[in-house]
This record gives structure tokens, sequence and C-alpha cells, in this order.
């Protein structure tokens, strides 16, 4: 199977550590999303451009873009440039033809989807 990244929105009120260990079903997630990291890959120079936090970090310091391995934290200054980035991603893509084509150094998994 194909990588594939998971993100969720969730109130600041919960614990980021005890979230992974019971994210199935958890009625506190307000929404979630899975992306393909081929789609990640491509848009990754843009991501850098958000302002994150990086929890497995000392002291969660101030970041910039996506933990590619783990977890990432995005307050309320982020939404702005977070909202922007995905909304001209989405814009751009709405041109392309029925079928995407990405081009680049990415995984053929056979047989896969």
């Amino acid at each position: 199977m194909a990588l594939e990244h998971e993100y969720y929105l969730i109130p600041i009120t919960i614990d980021v550590e005890r979230f992974w260990m019971n994210r199935e079903n958890n009625h506190k997630v307000i929404d979630s999303m899975v992306i393909h990291d081929d789609i990640i890959m491509y848009i990754s120079d843009t991501l850098k451009w958000i302002p994150s936090r990086n929890p497995a970090l000392h002291e969660t310091p101030v970041c910039a873009g996506i933990n590619y391995h783990g977890v990432t934290l995005f307050e309320k200054k982020s939404a702005g440039t977070l909202k922007s980035i995905f909304s001209s991603w989405r814009n751009l893509l709405l041109n392309s033809p029925l079928v995407l084509e990405l081009t680049g150094e990415f995984v053929v998994v056979e047989g896969g989807g």
C-alpha cells in the first residue's frame, strides 16, 4: 500500500500524545482527511511556508512546514496561510485534465491504486 498522510482538525484542549492512541472514532475530532504521499511531495515546497510546531522536539518550537514523519501542530495564526495555499492548489488543479498525471520522483506500486 502506498504511503498516505492523515490530518485531523482537533480542539486545542486535546492531549496530543493521548490522541494518537485513540484517534479512531474519537468524538472530539472535528474533521479529518487523508492525502496520498505523491500529492504531499508534489506540493511540499509550498507547505514549507506554513508556520507550525513540532511536538516531537523539546519545548515544541515554532517551525515551518510539516513534520513528514510525525505530528505537526498548526495554530490559529497558521490558518490563513494553510487556507490560502490549499485554496490556490485547489484552484490550479481545477484546470487539470480529468486524468491528472503528476510527474516527478514517485514510487510506483504494481497492481496498486
